[in-house]
């Protein structure tokens, strides 16, 4: 049996992160192969975690988070025993035959202190190891940017699949030796989380949840959108987002993972501006409204998954675009179908790669 290690964002407080590390090693044990998350722990995302807030309350709920997200992966994500707390200490791994970077924005130096960091590129695992990209995205960055620098380890790989188009073209105007794959993102490879869910704090009514990202300009433009949706459909507004948003009636910034998962699992309405939140809503075949980012490169993960589902009528790219018709009945059975297909395609593309 061949054994595997993956590496992506598994010690970060975000859903997403930590919620695509356990859809991937359950899918691939699903399969009934051996998968382990690499406890790689650099300094920078070891300070990220650990630092206190700009607030004693902020401070309190932070630790409250780390111990939920903790406990998360404790109990459910196979972490190695040993932890890497630099890249170059992964020579020393004897016992793995295939390496899985991803997924996530593994590539994105905006969140590895403004500098590519080589570990998730795998360049420090020996050639007798299969590498492999498993739905690596590159976030709002362009990896073209420095080019030279990670060519020769894009061609290091045995195969690439990344999870946005744009990030696949940049990667074929690199090199012409490498052929991407768009691929989904590992929270789309599996549709139960019942081993995970938490119920507890979730309301017995129905509600709009909203789930944003980002701060600033972003923030007070969904919050903008929330306030219209909320008066539009007459329900109240339950936000799960790390900063607060004047429009909700009520807010949890110190939720468990698995309780973000019921959040999105029960609600009546979905509204977000990230990733995974429209992964999650599309999953469990919720109503939902993509509102954009205004940073226009932080929504093509979003508008990749979206548009390849034909489900762009779930972008609304202006407040004055958001109106009645936005409400109509979102009919999942043509959604599941073409979801059905992308996600076999990359299951296929992964089992390939491994090579069974």
């Amino acid at each position: 049996m061949r054994k595997i290690y993956t590496l992506t964002f598994h010690r970060v407080l975000n859903y997403g992160a930590v919620l695509q590390a356990y859809a991937l090693i359950r899918y691939l044990e699903e399969e009934g192969l051996e998968a382990r998350n690499l406890n790689y722990l650099p300094w920078y995302f070891l300070w990220q975690v650990y630092r206190p807030a700009k607030s004693l309350r902020r401070t309190i709920q932070k630790l409250k988070k780390i111990c939920y997200f903790s406990q998360f992966c404790k109990e459910h994500l196979k972490i190695t025993s040993a932890s890497f707390f630099t890249s170059k200490s992964f020579e020393r791994i004897n016992d793995a035959s295939v390496f899985i970077c991803g997924s996530d924005q593994i590539w994105n130096k905006n969140l590895t202190r403004k500098n590519l960091d080589d570990g998730f590129f795998l360049k420090h695992i020996k050639n007798k190891h299969k590498k492999i990209s498993y739905a690596a995205s590159a976030g709002s960055a362009r990896l073209i940017d420095s080019k030279d620098e990670v060519r020769p380890l894009l061609e290091s790989f045995d195969a690439i699949g990344v999870r946005e188009d744009i990030l696949a073209d940049d990667i074929k105007k690199i090199s012409s030796k490498l052929d991407p794959t768009v691929v989904v993102d590992p929270c789309l490879l599996i549709k139960d989380y019942s081993a995970v869910e938490i119920c507890t704090r979730v309301p017995n009514y129905n509600y709009i949840v909203s789930y944003v990202v980002g701060s600033g300009e972003s923030l007070e433009s969904f919050d903008n959108y929330i306030l219209k949706l909320k008066e539009m459909m007459g329900l109240p507004v339950v936000h799960i987002g790390a900063k607060p948003i004047a429009s909700a009636d009520r807010s949890f910034f110190d939720l468990a993972p698995g309780e973000w998962v019921a959040f999105i699992k029960k609600a009546r309405f979905v509204a977000t501006n990230s990733f995974h939140g429209t992964a999650f809503s599309i999953n469990f075949e919720k109503q939902f409204l993509f509102f954009p980012n205004c940073i226009d490169n932080l929504n093509s993960r979003q508008e990749t998954l979206l548009r390849n589902l034909g489900l762009m009528d779930r972008y609304v790219r202006s407040i004055d675009g958001l109106n009645y018709k936005c409400l109509e009945e979102l009919e999942y059975s043509v959604v599941s179908q073409r979801l059905k297909s992308l996600v076999d395609q990359s299951k296929k593309f992964l089992l390939k790669s491994i090579n069974i």
